[in-house]
């Protein structure tokens, strides 16, 4: 790896950490509280969307590391990706608040992935043995 690569990749971790603690902290003052309920482990009232926080903070990082190494990927493509996982982190949001359900959820995930294949990256083969 070049040092531009490795200058790249340092400032997008740093970024992303940066972006995801900053944002966990506020989600966990401020954001939405699951209550306990029967298909949940927790006893206590317990913060969530702290995959939104992850999500926007490692997303950051990518793209900033996109945008200053020299061998980083297609933009667009990286673009794209990301588009998908925002949207699976807003339904998951959407499930911590309405609960939505294992069938639509899967559905949702399904259609998410068969997109990523189609137009991001595609399984070409899998090395199931040596």
């Amino acid at each position: 790896m070049s040092f531009s690569a490795a200058l790249a990749a340092t400032l997008g971790a740093a970024l992303a950490l940066l972006v995801a603690g900053a944002l966990t902290y506020g989600l966990v003052l401020s954001g939405p509280v699951d209550p306990p309920r029967a298909r949940n482990v927790h006893r206590r009232p317990t913060p969530t969307s702290g995959g939104l926080a992850i999500l926007a903070g490692t997303g950051a990082g990518l793209m900033l590391y996109a945008l200053l190494a020299p061998t980083a990927p297609e933009l667009r493509r990286l673009c794209f990706a990301l588009a998908l996982a925002a949207t699976l982190g807003f339904v998951g949001a959407v499930d911590d608040v309405l609960d939505l359900g294992a069938k639509p959820k899967l559905v949702i995930q399904a259609a998410l992935a068969l997109l990523f294949c189609g137009f991001v990256a595609r399984v070409e083969s899998l090395a199931l043995a040596p």
